[in-house]
């Protein structure tokens, strides 16, 4: 029983990351995009086939997750061990992306400021926000790191 909570958990987490960051850092607070759709696209264009391998480990990774969440003779260390490379996978996308990010993109002192005084704001703007789940349209259709900040 406890396994299918889990599973269910990590479904709705990987959805929450997928469509709620997303949305909120279009929102904005009021205030337009950090990035240029210009600058968006030259920074997904700089990483799209690294980005695109990425995302198939994840997906990998999730389902490996997902398995063992559901296996009769789960145990804590299997699951932590299989949550543990998702997450691994999760922060190689983001530093892949801060490297994007940081070649192509020369930040104003506005823009800085903007990241700063929101932080998460400022998170999806350098790591890539939600495309742990919504990035797996990635570039153009899918902004940046599947978030338009």
């Amino acid at each position: 029983m406890n396994t299918k909570i889990l599973a269910c958990a990590l479904v709705a987490t990987g959805l929450l990351c997928g469509s709620t960051l997303p949305a909120l850092a279009q929102a904005g607070q009021g205030r337009g995009p950090v990035l240029s759709q210009e600058d968006r696209t030259a920074v997904m264009d700089s990483i799209r086939d690294e980005m695109t391998q990425l995302r198939s480990d994840l997906q990998a990774a999730q389902k490996a997750a997902v398995e063992a969440a559901l296996s009769k003779d789960a145990t804590e260390a299997d699951i932590q061990a299989k949550v543990d490379a998702v997450a691994k996978i999760q922060t190689k996308m983001a530093i892949t992306y801060w490297k994007a990010v940081k070649k192509v993109v020369k930040f104003t002192d506005e823009q800085t400021s903007q990241m700063k005084e929101t932080p998460m704001r400022g998170y999806m703007t350098l790591f890539g926000g939600g495309f742990f789940g919504a990035g797996g349209r990635g570039g153009r259709g899918g902004r940046a790191g599947g978030a338009q900040q």
